[in-house]
């Protein structure tokens, strides 16, 4: 199935892509606290970086509300399609603006989407410039749920292959810099999500850190009354 690609994600810098992932990820998470009342969700994102000519490999995790194929469909087959949460509830708890969405993040490589939800494991893949493919839509197994990472419930698993002449900043710098960007502070600062990262370059020794972020406390520098001439009320 072939696609228009209209993306709006800026070349070069995947930490937009990475930002992108997460947020959704909280977004389908906040969605099921309005059905069901307070989620403790966890977000586990993996990058196993490659040298050379080799793609990295990036997976964003998450035991939200999952996606059957139609949904799918509906929400990733237009890339770069006005298909954003923001503009479909106009921008209640919502952060995709301007149609920019997860399928747009195929200028940095392809992605699948790999999801259970109702007991309905589905999968669908995303080339540029905007090739769709549905891959499977059957009942969830053990094995998908073991192979993704779901053991139960729902759930979604991206996996991005990124291509080498996009730069991924190292596990340190993301540790140091990605709870600080400024669409993830309120979600790495909530005690109802957890937010992993996995170097998982090494597979015999992978880096795992749990990313935080604590507003600075602010001090007041003034507090007194200001007595403004004809303005008795103000």
């Amino acid at each position: 199935v072939a696609a228009h690609y209209q993306g709006t994600i800026s070349l070069g810098d995947y930490v937009r892509a990475l930002v992108e992932f997460i947020t959704n990820c909280d977004d389908s998470y906040n969605d099921l606290e309005k059905k069901n009342g307070k989620i403790n969700g966890k977000i586990q994102i993996s990058i196993e970086r490659k040298r050379g000519v080799k793609n990295s490999i990036v997976e964003i995790l998450d035991n939200a509300e999952g996606m059957k194929l139609d949904e799918m469909i509906e929400n990733l087959k237009r890339v770069g399609g006005i298909t954003s949460g923001f503009l479909k509830t106009k921008g209640e708890g919502k952060r995709g603006l301007m149609g920019r969405g997860a399928k747009d993040c195929v200028v940095f490589g392809p992605i699948k989407f790999q999801s259970i939800k109702e007991g309905q494991y589905s999968e669908i893949e995303i080339k540029r410039p905007g090739k769709f493919t549905p891959i499977s839509n059957k009942e969830a197994t053990d094995f998908e749920r073991i192979n993704i990472g779901i053991e139960k419930g729902n759930g979604t698993l991206v996996i991005q292959e990124v291509e080498p002449k996009f730069k991924i900043p190292s596990h340190e710098s993301l540790i140091k810099n990605l709870p600080k960007y400024y669409s993830l502070r309120d979600i790495a600062s909530d005690s109802k999500r957890e937010l992993i990262l996995i170097d998982a370059s090494n597979s015999n020794n992978k880096r795992i850190k749990e990313l935080s972020y604590e507003y600075p406390k602010g001090k007041i520098v003034f507090d007194d009354k200001i007595n403004i001439p004809s303005y008795p009320e103000a």
